[in-house]
């Protein structure tokens, strides 16, 4: 399609006015080269890629469980674990049932407690993958 021959209608051209310069220009080339369907779909899905991902946050989870007499704080948040409670025994436990579990974890040591982190131990723990459930035998 030569760009002389396009017609963009009054809702194509609210998507056009919203994009930068560039991308005005990428969408002119999209239209001569492929069609001006593709080249929309192109633009939209771009947009939906800046706006939408940046509203959408990963859920943070708190769970808090009993572990005897002790109670471990778990929080998960993008690949990291925080456990905090009053006994680095239930801590040790749990990350060994982490690990049985299939889940590669490293220590982040870097981190410090914060207000939330009302017990006495934190240990936070990056989440590297998940592989195989490992056996004790």
């Amino acid at each position: 399609m030569q760009l002389n021959e396009l017609h963009i209608d009054k809702d194509e051209y609210g998507l056009f006015q919203s994009l930068e310069n560039t991308e005005k220009l990428e969408f002119l080339w999209d239209v001569q080269y492929t069609s001006k369907e593709a080249s929309i779909m192109k633009q939209v899905n771009k947009l939906h890629d800046r706006y939408v991902s940046e509203v959408h946050r990963p859920p943070i989870v708190v769970e808090d469980l009993n572990i005897g007499p002790y109670k471990l704080c778990i929080t998960y948040c993008e690949n990291r674990v925080r456990l905090n409670s009053n006994s680095l025994r239930a801590i040790k436990q749990f990350v060994k049932k982490l690990w049985s579990d299939g889940y590669m974890l490293y220590q982040n040591n870097s981190t410090n407690k914060t207000v939330i982190d009302v017990h006495r131990y934190l240990r936070v723990y990056d989440i590297l993958g998940k592989g195989l459930n490992f056996s004790e035998n």
